[in-house]
């Protein structure tokens, strides 16, 4: 149903087409970051990002969602300007939802 995707504040869960999913060991079940990471496609926006407004997870898993957005964009280059200058890694920023901040003129909101 995916409503532990949609609950995870970490998103170490992940929904895949890949429901086959069968071996003699527990460990072999485990997968690892390295592998369940996709190179970005055309348009989108490296995360963590705020939602496109008006829509929710869903959406993104049913294709609704084609691109990332200008304020998307901006968002991920505040966050990687920030990380710069603190030194620090932008991926260890909390991934804001739907109707969180915003930047406008260089401020996060």
């Amino acid at each position: 149903c995916g409503l532990c995707i949609e609950a995870c504040p970490t998103r170490a869960l992940t929904m895949t087409n890949f429901y086959e999913l069968a071996d003699h060991t527990r460990a072999d079940l485990i997968f690892e970051k390295h592998q369940l990471l996709a190179p970005l496609g055309e348009g989108m926006v490296q995360p963590p990002h705020p939602m496109v407004d008006g829509m929710e997870e869903r959406d993104y898993y049913q294709g609704k969602v084609a691109k990332g957005t200008l304020e998307q964009r901006k968002y991920v280059e505040h966050l990687a300007s920030r990380a710069d200058a603190a030194g620090d890694h932008a991926d260890d920023q909390a991934t804001p939802r739907a109707g969180g901040p915003t930047v406008e003129g260089g401020d996060a909101k």
